[in-house]
């Protein structure tokens, strides 16, 4: 197997994605995550349903996550992020709420699913019927495709790009891509192929740089490809002080008193109407002084 280093040409998860693609020549491609770990037969699983889809109507596929890393890989436990408000509040709710509740105050309230956190740029989600030539290969349709375990046809991903507009950690591109992706074909997760993500805490920038950059990456993102501005204005503006509410919670159930997801959107807020609204060719330039200014924080 030969593995290729290109020096990547900024520092821009997007804009590393969009330099793979043009040097790949695999009709298939994966991209996931650094610390993302395939099991063994995930990658053939995979590769397994597009292969069966003759029709190439499928154009993305994920692997499912797995609670437990790889037999054959060395991983250092102590580099993995904590828990934070995700362990803290799901052991908390799960003593008081059946599980019914605890989904829809994670959906509704705390925004912790990922079409809750997503405004549709044409005002839903395309309806992609699963090929029957896939039906028996343990696959689920899926909205919305997670950075960690995607992988898509070559072509597809590449016409669609990466949003180049976005630095650094760059929240929200993979759902941002994937929606992008699925107007054109259905998205799927393949049961069989497990993948543990280590989510290592390694590199990763500060709590609230990180909630600002999401709350105006949507913003930004809505400007750049919503099919309806005038819509998807008033929804990235309620969606913005849906945040509010949900990352000042988390801070609190967290005991993070200084409340840096909370100020991270508070920071936003003051920006989201000139995102909106600005004219495009002013955007990448106002947009990416805006992130250098966020990356700045001390």
């Amino acid at each position: 197997m030969e593995f290729v280093y290109c020096e990547a040409r900024a520092a821009s998860i997007t804009i590393q994605r969009n330099q793979g693609l043009e040097e790949a020549k695999a009709d298939i491609v994966f991209l996931i995550d650094d610390d993302s770990l395939m099991h063994a037969t995930c990658a053939a699983e995979i590769l397994r349903i597009y292969n069966h889809d003759v029709g190439q109507t499928v154009v993305g596929v994920q692997a499912a996550l797995s609670k437990q890393h790889p037999e054959h890989a060395q991983v250092d436990l102590d580099s993995r992020k904590t828990a934070g408000t995700r362990g803290v509040f799901a052991r908390f709710l799960s003593q008081l709420l059946p599980s019914t509740g605890v989904r829809w105050i994670r959906t509704n309230l705390l925004l912790m699913n990922r079409e809750s956190r997503f405004l549709p740029y044409d005002g839903d989600y395309p309806d992609h019927p699963v090929p029957a030539a896939v039906m028996e290969l343990d696959v689920e349709p899926v909205r919305l495709m997670h950075g960690c375990r995607m992988t898509y046809r070559r072509q597809v991903i590449a016409d669609v790009g990466f949003d180049d507009f976005l630095l650094s950690y760059c929240p929200g591109e993979d759902a941002d891509a994937s929606y992008r992706a699925s107007r054109k074909g259905a998205l799927l997760t393949a049961q069989r192929a497990l993948i543990y993500h280590h989510e290592s805490g390694a590199g990763r920038i500060k709590r609230r740089q990180a909630t600002a950059l999401t709350v105006l990456n949507k913003a930004v993102m809505t400007r750049r490809h919503s099919s309806d501005l005038l819509r998807d204005r008033r929804r990235c503006y309620r969606l913005a002080f849906r945040f509010l509410v949900a990352e000042t919670l988390k801070d609190a159930l967290a005991l993070r008193w200084s409340f840096p997801q909370t100020r991270g959107v508070l920071a936003a807020l003051r920006h989201v109407r000139t995102a909106l609204r600005i004219p495009l060719p002013e955007l990448r330039q106002w947009y990416a002084d805006m992130q250098r200014s966020i990356l700045s924080w001390r």
